[in-house]
């Protein structure tokens, strides 16, 4: 392209020879150029404008995206998938919208600008020409004339393309200009079959499970779980228990075979179905941009009242949120108040409670407490677990004794199998790990 000070010589030239030619000639120019520059301007101003509220829009978009890849376990548990997805929906509307009206203004801007143009171009044609049947010019002078506005359009169309491209790369600084914009569907989310409910009895039925398909961590795994029992996992790091759990939640799948919940085969029924029968407690808890009171009530159906969100905050050990200034109705996020993995977790809690679901899933739900409040949400926990199949993960044994059935894996097998009380007697891997915690 051509540089920035061979277009500016160009341009300043046209106007010099103009000049030279007849002042006349240069008024009228001039006054045109006048009326160009200020709807190059008004164009130019007016496309960064459109241009910011896309960048706004989209970056708007990729972080509501971002943040449900980020927390779709949470999504998918609450049934919010719908309400997430028409949330995409719109805002990838108001982006399509918002290009819509760009592209019409710049056809709009840029027909306009044609017209100024070809007015400039035959105005100084009709001038030449005229003086030219009057004999006051020769064929010469309209060789110069085209040469002129060859230079004048050449200048123009070059400092016009660097003025926007500069516009372009200014509002490029701050904003996100890629996103995803395609993510798998979950086959039978909402198809295939209604669960029905009966006792939360689960049957996992020698499943074979790897990250790759080229190996399995679980080959040919079998286990029973007895409803209105609370089971614990324990056991090594990376020995297969939080893994177990997200097959159990079906939030990932086996490779063979299948997990059965009172007798219905997970991969066969509607998901959703039994997605809001189930709460799940990760390792790394998500929290939305809003309120505390609407991340405690996401999953719910209703708007839990006063008093239940109290009570929730009060068991789960989140009296931190109290200390806000707007209470419930702090703003939290990443672009407002933002909690500690503690906090986040504590308040993960809170929501189980609220949505008092019949399963429950448990990854290390203490592990941010301190001795004191560990027993404190214990105590809470326990009513909440009365007559619900609860599965937990825990690294520190304080937390699952009571725990009607304890499971040690290592190495994605399970080796110990019984209560606290028989795995002690039987002096295994178990009763190590106790002693090397304390003994309690």
């Amino acid at each position: 392209m051509v540089s920035v000070p061979v277009s500016m010589i160009s341009f300043f030239m046209s106007i010099y020879i103009i000049f030279t030619i007849n002042p006349q000639y240069l008024l009228v120019f001039v006054a045109l150029l006048v009326v160009v520059w200020f709807l190059i301007h008004a164009a130019q101003q007016k496309w960064l404008w459109y241009r910011r509220i896309r960048a706004v829009l989209e970056s708007e978009y990729t972080r509501q995206f971002i943040r449900n890849i980020m927390s779709k376990f949470e999504i998918l548990q609450s049934n919010k998938i719908e309400k997430e997805v028409d949330n995409l929906n719109e805002k990838l509307h108001e982006i399509l919208e918002i290009e819509k009206k760009k592209h019409t203004f710049e056809h709009i801007t840029y027909n306009i600008g044609n017209i100024i143009t070809n007015v400039i171009r035959w105005s100084l044609l009709f001038l030449v020409g005229t003086r030219i049947l009057m004999w006051t010019a020769n064929y010469s002078d309209l060789t110069l004339v085209i040469l002129i506005i060859w230079y004048f359009e050449t200048g123009v169309l070059n400092i016009t393309g660097i003025y926007k491209k500069i516009l372009k790369r200014f509002s490029n600084i701050t904003q996100l200009w890629e996103f995803i914009d395609n993510s798998p569907k979950l086959k039978n989310i909402n198809e295939w079959k209604k669960f029905e409910y009966k006792k939360w009895a689960i049957q996992v039925v020698d499943i074979s499970f790897g990250y790759h398909d080229t190996s399995f961590v679980f080959e040919n795994f079998s286990i029973g779980i007895d409803s209105g029992t609370k089971t614990a996992f324990v056991g090594e790091s990376w020995g297969g228990k939080t893994t177990l759990v997200k097959l159990l939640s079906w939030y990932i799948s086996p490779n063979q075979w299948d997990i059965l919940i009172d007798g219905q085969k997970l991969s066969e029924i509607r998901l959703m179905d039994y997605y809001k029968h189930i709460g799940y407690l990760t390792q790394d808890p998500w929290v939305f941009d809003g309120t505390i009171r609407e991340n405690l009530a996401y999953a719910l159906d209703s708007e839990p009242t006063q008093d239940q969100l109290e009570m929730a905050v009060r068991n789960a050990k989140c009296e931190f949120v109290l200390e806000f200034e707007k209470g419930l109705e702090t703003e939290i996020g990443e672009r407002w108040v933002r909690l500690s993995w503690w906090q986040k977790q504590r308040l993960a809690i809170a929501k189980i409670m609220l949505k008092n679901p019949d399963i429950i899933f448990l990854d290390e739900p203490t592990s941010a407490l301190d001795s004191f409040n560990e027993e404190q949400v214990n105590i809470a926990l326990h009513n909440l677990f009365k007559n619900k199949t609860v599965i937990i993960v825990a690294h520190r044994l304080q937390t699952v004794k009571t725990a009607d059935r304890i499971l040690l894996f290592e190495k994605w097998r399970v080796i110990e199998d019984g209560t606290h009380e028989e795995l002690v007697k039987l002096g295994g891997r178990y009763a190590r790990m106790l002693e090397l915690q304390g003994g309690f």
